[in-house]
């Protein structure tokens, strides 16, 4: 368990570096892949956090069924793809793309030939 533990940032760090390279690649902009990496980094913070709060302190955790696990994962999750839902994918994404405008597409000269 204690090697699981110890590994679990290196995969993070893996995973974002990996997720950052292929969108990268695919829209040849340095903003967009960052933006990205970054929204996914807040929606999963703010799902893990809706999660701790209702199995830490039992917020509602009784509602629905017998079971007090699955009641708390599920209104966890319910609350997190809300929260994913109406706050970062409708609000902050668009506004992060009108902010920037043409700055999401920019990339540097020799990153990649562009064909004019």
């Amino acid at each position: 368990m204690e090697r699981i533990e110890k590994g679990i940032p290196w995969v993070l760090f893996f995973i974002i570096i990996m997720t950052y390279g292929v969108l990268l690649f695919a829209f040849r902009s340095i903003i967009l892949p960052l933006k990205a990496v970054i929204m996914n980094l807040l929606s999963l913070g703010a799902s893990m956090g809706i999660v701790v709060i209702v199995f830490q302190n039992g917020y509602g955790a009784f509602i629905f069924t017998d079971n007090e696990i699955m009641k708390a994962m599920g209104l966890g999750m319910t609350v997190a793809v809300i929260l994913d839902v109406s706050i970062i994918r409708i609000l902050l994404v668009p506004a992060l793309k009108k902010l920037l405008g043409r700055a999401n597409w920019w990339s540097p000269a020799w990153m990649f030939k562009r064909r004019r």
